[in-house]
């Protein structure tokens, strides 16, 4: 996916600037019908991102992992905005699954807290009167709803407050949790083996690989399994 603008020019120095921000690692310029002397004076970047700390490091003597802890903590930096994002370029989507990961990449590099406890405490304003929660929120798209995400943001809760301690955020999120599980109870108690069919209707998410989501998925009620131990916690 690569974003494209289309800047007409016109005669004597002027300038453009990007309305809205974008994640990218190359830039290429491609000028068309030029009848005439054109002389680029500057190309440059305004850096946006969520204001972080380095509180984390890592090194060794193997440069090969020093440098992917570079680049992955970079790349973190890069997907903190005004919320977790799955990508910096793209719909830049505060998406519950990126997030679990993000969480503890940026617990190791930068120990920010605001973002996630802001996201927790989101996601369950986005529940459905039948106690599922969207994928991605704020939306209203109904394609949506991914009802694997609910176990990633209770799994992100758990762990939010293994590493700060916070106890009121689990207080404020417990009835939302309460809710969501009724939900996914019911849809186990409808199996002689009280695993977790598929929920028809609604994007079952699992992985991108192409695997079989049909009739009771082992991956899914796995996932069913985690959360109801972080629950349990």
């Amino acid at each position: 996916f690569s974003p494209f603008h289309r800047i007409y020019t016109k005669k004597g120095s002027q300038e453009f600037e990007l309305k809205h921000f974008y994640g990218l690692r190359y830039l290429m310029l491609t000028f068309r019908n030029v009848v005439a002397e054109l002389t680029i004076e500057n190309i440059d970047f305004n850096m946006i991102g969520y204001p972080v700390t380095e509180t984390g490091s890592f090194e060794c003597n193997d440069e090969m992992l020093n440098k992917i802890w570079n680049t992955a903590s970079w790349t973190m930096r890069c997907c903190m905005l005004d919320s977790y994002v799955d990508r910096p370029d793209r719909e830049q989507g505060q998406w519950m699954g990126d997030a679990l990961v993000e969480e503890e990449a940026n617990f190791y590099a930068f120990g920010d807290r605001n973002l996630m406890r802001r996201m927790l405490k989101q996601c369950p304003q986005s529940m459905l009167p039948n106690g599922y929660m969207y994928g991605v929120f704020p939306t209203e798209l109904s394609f949506c709803i991914l009802p694997d995400y609910n176990f990633t943001w209770l799994i992100a809760c758990d762990k939010f407050y293994t590493y700060t301690g916070e106890k009121e955020l689990l207080a404020e999120i417990f009835p939302a949790a309460v809710k969501n599980f009724k939900k996914f109870e019911s849809e186990a108690k409808k199996t002689r083996e009280g695993l977790l069919p598929n929920p028809e209707g609604y994007w079952l998410f699992l992985d991108w690989s192409p695997i079989d989501k049909s009739g009771l998925n082992a991956s899914y009620s796995l996932w069913w399994l985690l959360t109801l131990q972080s629950m349990q916690r």
